[in-house]
Formats: structure tokens, sequence, C-alpha cells
């Protein structure tokens, strides 16, 4: 996000690589999830699903340019970056308090480009799959936008325009859950999960993101 591009922020900035196998992945008691939310991520076939490592520094965000890894994740589409973010963030007066856990992901970045994430992920040919994630949409004037897209793909192939409106008139991030459903066609499934604001969009939030056998 462009509210992301703050001086005070910019400097230092730690660009992590390195990528964790999925026995690795915090387990929802360590990450502060309780009641459904640790049902919902109980089956979860995703690898860092809720974005929690590695840590941001605290009260601000670090940023991985395409190419990159990081735990479970590979930054993937249009040159440019994505922002693991604390939830201690602030920025112009607005908060971005995370979904699931303790951080989240801004798909904008600061290069406010068609960047995202992607991650493959153990299936079984012919079974089906539930897909869901959050988008977290601020809402305000100038260059943080009225709406939060996030384009979803399934091997390949979009399977969702995640489109979240919500927030007029509140100074914190909002989030709305979306999903989706698929049939694997392989023992591996790539997720990719793209940025889809126009560039005078600077902030899209993204978290909770999960894949499990539909029951």
């Amino acid at each position: 996000m462009n509210v992301l591009r703050s001086a005070s922020f910019a400097a230092g900035l730690a660009i992590a690589a390195g990528c964790a196998n999925h026995s690795t992945a915090m387990l929802p008691s360590q990450s502060g999830f309780t009641g459904s939310a640790m049902l919902r991520f109980a089956t979860n076939l995703m690898t860092n699903g809720s974005f929690e490592t590695p840590k941001a520094p605290p009260g601000s965000y670090t940023l991985y340019n395409k190419g990159q890894k990081f735990t479970g994740w590979t930054v993937v589409g249009k040159p440019g970056n994505i922002a693991i973010v604390s939830d201690t963030f602030t920025y112009g007066g607005y908060t971005f308090p995370a979904a699931c856990g303790h951080q989240l992901v801004d798909l904008t970045g600061t290069s406010d480009s068609r960047t995202g994430l992607q991650q493959a992920v153990k299936t079984t040919s012919g079974a089906t799959y539930t897909l869901s994630f959050d988008v977290g949409n601020a809402y305000g004037t100038g260059n943080i936008g009225t709406s939060s897209t996030v384009l979803a793909f399934v091997a390949g192939k979009q399977v969702l325009r995640a489109k979240n409106t919500k927030g007029k008139g509140l100074t914190h991030i909002v989030w709305q859950k979306f999903s989706t459903t698929f049939q694997a066609t392989s023992s591996l499934t790539g997720i990719k999960l793209i940025n889809g604001d126009p560039v005078s969009d600077t902030t899209n939030g993204l978290d909770c993101v999960t894949v499990a056998p539909k029951t």
C-alpha cells in the first residue's frame, strides 16, 4: 500500500528469503485462535495461511519482492512487492488489525502492482476442496481507495474475483470472508492470490487463507 511509503518505515526494512515446510507451520493454539477459528484451521492444507511468520517489526511491515520466498509462500505476478504487516501498524489515522493472528499481508506492498502470492498444496486427484480467505479493505479518500479485490487462481485458472467494499466511515481495515470450491486434477495443486486493485488503490489486505477437503 502507498500508506506503506512513509519514510519513517521505509528505512531498514528486512527482506527475508527461505521457505519452511508444513510441519513447522504455527498451530492455531499458538497463534491465539480459539473456537470457530481453530476449527477453521484444523484441516488447513496451506502452510502459514495467517502469515504469522516471519515476524514483521512491531508497528511496521516487511517487503518481499517478486521471486522471493517466505514461510510457505512465493511472491509471483507482475514485478513488484507485497508486505507482511504487523497488526499494530498505523498510518494517517487508520489501523490495520489482522483477521487471524497478529499479522496480515498487504498485496499492494509499495508497488501497487498485479503482484501476489502462490503456494502448492497436496491434494487428491478427483477430490473437491474449499478455498477460503479474508480480504481486508480500508475505505478512504486519496490513495487509500474504496474497495479491495483479490484474484484467486487454482492450477492456473481464475476461480474467484473477491471484492470487498466495506468500511465506509471507519478508520480501520474491515475484513470480509470469501470462498469457492474446486476439484483437484493432480496430487499437487497451485493456489495463487493476486492483487486486483488499480494502481491508484493502495490498500489490499489478505489473511486467513485456507484449503480444506469439502465436507
